[in-house]
């Protein structure tokens, strides 16, 4: 188990989809890519404050984080070739009606001017599946 310690830069992808038509145990089920989150719409679940909440949306997520990072394209791009491509048309099927995003957050503990390069075919797989993108980069190089 990699454990997450001071100065360790850290890298998590996770894949998003929200506003589903299909209930979402369907993706785990065809894709076997098994979900860190989902929220079934009309369940009832609590936030962080304890507050009953009922869901709108049918909601899955999937995550991945990776340690020791030093050049996070790559794991980006073999995220979206070892979870995306072998599920290709499925998942550009599923993203068609939801919203899908891909959401990447690197700490960075190595300098002080962190960078993430997006290649072609980085680029062009994210332009294939629709995928937004969120980045957020902290720099905590001291």
């Amino acid at each position: 188990m990699n454990v997450q310690t001071s100065n360790t830069n850290r890298l998590i992808i996770n894949l998003i989809i929200d506003k589903l038509k299909i209930n979402p145990n369907l993706i785990y089920k065809t894709t076997s890519l098994k979900p860190s989150y989902i929220e079934i719409k009309g369940d009832l679940h609590f936030n962080k404050q304890g507050v009953r909440i009922l869901n709108k949306t049918n909601f899955w997520s999937f995550e991945r984080k990776y340690n020791n990072i030093i050049y996070p394209e790559k794991k980006i791009l073999q995220f979206l070739m070892n979870y995306l491509e072998p599920n290709s048309t499925y998942f550009q099927k599923t993203f068609k009606n939801s919203e899908a995003k891909l959401q990447i957050v690197y700490y960075h503990y190595t300098s002080n001017n962190p960078g993430i390069f997006l290649s072609k075919q980085i680029t062009n797989l994210i332009g294939k599946y629709s995928l937004s993108i969120d980045f957020d980069i902290y720099c905590l190089y001291e």
